[in-house]
């Protein structure tokens, strides 16, 4: 599993992820990208604000891939997760303990419908070349419940079903 951080400790924009072959030609990765609390003594240029760890699910193959991700509220300063410090100006609260859901959606190679257009105008890190990519906030929230109930393997059941939906140049 990636963990999106370089050896500076710096966080990283957009993830480098390390896929896993699985026995049906396809490949999957999870990362995790931390959560960040800004530094308030620092000037508004290099104070990022607050974010909470974020967890995405990939499933990738010829097709394309499918995408999972949760947004959590843990975000770091405090001994245990999701009681970090507050933003600066804001009320403490306390932090939700389950995720929601950020988005699941897709990677493809072609057009998924009529019209689509062309998401990645440079090469897609998820697949490489062309991208249309798209996604849904709310069933991502669905399936975030899921998960919470039921586990991980909800999430891939949900990747490999939206994977097997992707069109291909021969569809």
């Amino acid at each position: 599993m990636s963990v999106n951080i370089t050896a500076e400790g710096r966080r990283l924009v957009t993830p480098e992820l390390e896929w896993f072959p699985r026995p049906d030609g396809t490949e999957r990765a999870v990362v995790f990208i931390p959560g960040y609390n800004g530094d308030p003594d620092a000037p508004p240029a290099r104070n990022y604000g607050v974010h909470g760890m974020e967890i995405w699910w990939y499933l990738r193959g010829p097709r394309g891939a499918a995408h999972f991700g949760i947004f959590t509220e843990w975000t770091p300063g405090e001994l245990r997760p999701g009681h970090g410090r507050s933003p600066l100006g804001y009320p403490v609260r306390e932090a939700s303990q389950y995720p929601s859901g950020a988005d699941l959606g897709y990677h493809a190679r072609v057009p998924q419908w009529d019209g689509q257009e062309i998401y990645a105008r440079k090469e897609c890190g998820i697949i490489g070349g062309r991208c249309y990519c798209d996604g849904s906030g709310l069933q991502a929230d669905s399936l975030a419940r899921e998960f919470t109930q039921y586990g991980e393997s909800v999430i891939w059941a949900a990747l490999e079903a939206e994977y097997a939906t992707l069109k291909t140049e021969e569809s």
